[in-house]
């Protein structure tokens, strides 16, 4: 039996957010000790490092994404989390290996709520809406982007 992939998720976005301050650099140690903190066979944080990877090598095709959506505020002024959230969602919007798109943003603003802010699921949901608009998907979204963005950057940033 596999790991849920909600929790397998969470792994990903772990080392994504380990990944941003070390260059994408996973180690033995990290895989070691995420293996512990997250209470999962080492097995299961190699898969995730396989898809961290995966992520990494499409990261210039997310940030453009990001980039086009945030307009005059800069990929760097996103909290590290939400930046790393985006990515990976983006990426499971570029790879389609989902069933719906629903899913890609249901689960992002799971883990942003998870780990940051009500104000950063808010964001990213506007942000995913946009990216499926952007890639040709069809998805209804009740959120507005303006309003997003800014309660966004009066939330404040993220804490993982």
């Amino acid at each position: 039996m596999g790991l849920d992939p909600r929790k397998m998720r969470e792994l990903v976005v772990v080392l994504l957010f380990t990944a941003e301050s070390t260059d994408g650099e996973i180690s033995p140690g990290l895989i070691a000790m995420v293996s512990k903190q997250c209470k999962v066979s080492k097995r299961y944080v190699l898969e995730a490092t396989q898809q961290v990877q995966q992520v990494l090598e499409r990261q210039a095709e997310c940030d453009e994404i990001i980039t086009s959506f945030c307009r005059d505020y800069t990929i760097e002024r996103l909290g590290c989390l939400e930046r790393v959230v985006a990515r990976y969602g983006i990426y499971e919007l570029l790879e389609n290996k989902l069933p719906s798109v629903k899913i890609v943003i249901a689960e992002a603003k799971r883990l942003v709520r998870k780990f940051s802010s009500i104000h950063a699921a808010t964001f990213i949901h506007a942000l995913l809406a946009f990216a499926c608009e952007r890639l040709g998907y069809s998805v209804e979204s009740e959120v507005d982007c303006e309003k997003a963005v800014e309660g966004y950057i009066e939330g404040g940033e993220s804490s993982l």
